[in-house]
C-alpha cells in the first residue's frame, strides 16, 4: 500500500513537471528571472548579444505592457526587466541596458533566414510599416542596418537588424529597389545577424 502511494506522488510529481513544461514551450506561462535557465538565453561572443529562446519579451512602458514576438522563439515569456536581471546575475552585462538578439544561420542561408525573419515580424508588429521600402537600409563601412519603426499601444518602438555586407557593396554603395535586393555576405565563419528592439523610441532619436 506504501508502494501504491508512493508511485502515485511520484506520477503526479512527474505531471506537474511536463504539464508546467508545455505551457512554458506554448508561451502559456510567464518565465520569473529565477526560472530563467542556459536553454533560454545563450550568451554570444560578441559583447552584450546572445541567442535567446523566449516566445515573446514584454516590454514595461508609461504604464502598459508592450509583448514583442521573438524570432524562433519557442520557450514561454519574459519580462524584459527579468532578461536584464539575469544576464547582469549572471555577470553577461553590468546595467541595464538594451541587448542584441543574434540568429544563427545555416552556410549560405543568411538572406533566406533575414527574409523569414522580415516575413515574421511583418505578420506582428511591422504589419503596417512597409517592409520592402529600401529607404529602412543603411550602409556602414561594416554592416548594413535595416531599421523599422511602429507603434504599439500609442508606444513607438523601432526594430534594427544588422549584417555583413559583401566587399562589392562596400567598394561602391549600391542602389536597390528594394530590401530583399540585398545580398548578406554569406561566405562568413559563423553564418548569423543580429537585431534590436527599441521600446519607447524611435529609429530617428
Amino acid at each position: 500500500m506504501r508502494f501504491k502511494r508512493v508511485q502515485l506522488i511520484v506520477f503526479t510529481l512527474l505531471f506537474l513537471i511536463i504539464a508546467v513544461d508545455y505551457r512554458m514551450l506554448n508561451g502559456e506561462e510567464n518565465i520569473n528571472v529565477k526560472d530563467i535557465t542556459s536553454r533560454q538565453v545563450e550568451p554570444f561572443k560578441y559583447p552584450m548579444t546572445f541567442i535567446v529562446k523566449f516566445s515573446n519579451i514584454i516590454y514595461e512602458k508609461n504604464e502598459k505592457n508592450i509583448k514583442i514576438p521573438i524570432f524562433q522563439g519557442i520557450s514561454g515569456d519574459v519580462k524584459y526587466k527579468d532578461l536584464i536581471r539575469y544576464c547582469i546575475d549572471k555577470k553577461y552585462i553590468d546595467q541595464d541596458m538594451w541587448i542584441h538578439y543574434i540568429i544563427k544561420c545555416k552556410k549560405g542561408k543568411i538572406k533566406q533566414t533575414l527574409h523569414e525573419c522580415l516575413k515574421f515580424y511583418k505578420s506582428n508588429i511591422l504589419k503596417d510599416v512597409d517592409v520592402d521600402s529600401f529607404k529602412n537600409a543603411s550602409l556602414s563601412s561594416t554592416e548594413w542596418t535595416l531599421a523599422y519603426d511602429f507603434t504599439i499601444d500609442g508606444v513607438p518602438g523601432y526594430l534594427k537588424l544588422q549584417f555583413d555586407p559583401r566587399d562589392m557593396d562596400l567598394e561602391k554603395e549600391p542602389e536597390y529597389n528594394s530590401v530583399y535586393e540585398i545580398v548578406p555576405e554569406e561566405n562568413v565563419k559563423v553564418p548569423n545577424f543580429t537585431y534590436t528592439i527599441i521600446i519607447g523610441a524611435k529609429s530617428t532619436d
